[in-house]
């Protein structure tokens, strides 16, 4: 395949340029070429669209590792706050008990 001057018909960078020989050469080898011409148009922005989902899911695994690691670190902090507290309550338990011991 010869190199074609490229038709400024199609402006998005993702989009493959239409050669200017396909306005010229008839025939099957006009559809053929079309027909490619619309492949490989197709299957780049298919590719451009597979890419930027690839790059949404491994940004969203990221933030979903992220927000698991901080729910664990939230658990441990409630298991420490729950402890604390069973303590606490054990003791004030302990500290009413002798007050009303120590008053009657």
């Amino acid at each position: 395949m010869g190199s074609y001057p490229e038709s400024s018909l199609i402006r998005s960078s993702r989009e493959i340029p239409l050669p200017a020989a396909l306005f010229v050469s008839g025939g099957y080898d006009r559809m053929y070429s079309i027909r490619c011409f619309f492949y490989l148009q197709s299957t780049a922005a298919v590719q451009g669209e597979i890419d930027e989902l690839r790059k949404r899911s491994e940004e969203a695994e990221e933030k979903l590792a992220r927000t698991q690691k901080e729910m664990e670190e939230y658990k441990k902090l409630t298991e420490i706050n729950n402890k604390a507290m069973e303590e606490n309550n054990t003791l004030l338990k302990r500290i009413l008990a002798i007050n009303n011991a120590s008053s009657t």
